[in-house]
């Protein structure tokens, strides 16, 4: 039996974008920064590491995902890899790996933020 589930908490490294894929389905899209820590077992210093991973959001989540989030926004995910394939303008074949979101919690919105910026 295989299992394909992600779950993640973690800060959008840019606003969303929104596009139409070519059968007209609207797709949001983001990425998400994980962080980690651990103690190199080598020097004994202690290493951060940054993970970016780019999620997509469909259907009726499009539009509160646009709305609610926004750059620096703390996001809970939960969802499962895909993996894209395509050709790109050379004709070389490519392929992405994203989370395709099942769920996204807002933890912390636009709002929020603009609120923090203007002093509120």
């Amino acid at each position: 039996m295989d299992v394909n589930r992600v779950t993640m908490l973690g800060r959008l490294a840019a606003d969303v974008t929104v596009w139409e894929s070519p059968k007209g389905a609207k797709v949001a899209r983001f990425t998400v920064a994980l962080n980690r820590q651990y103690k190199n077992p080598e020097t004994h210093k202690l290493v951060k590491k940054v993970s970016w991973v780019p999620v997509a959001v469909w259907g009726s989540r499009v539009k509160p995902c646009q709305e609610y989030l926004g750059k620096g926004s703390l996001v809970f995910v939960e969802g499962h890899i895909e993996t894209s394939s395509w050709i790109d303008k050379e004709g070389k074949k490519r392929q992405s790996m994203h989370v395709s979101a099942s769920n996204v919690k807002f933890l912390s919105g636009k709002k929020e933020k603009e609120e923090k910026k203007n002093g509120s």
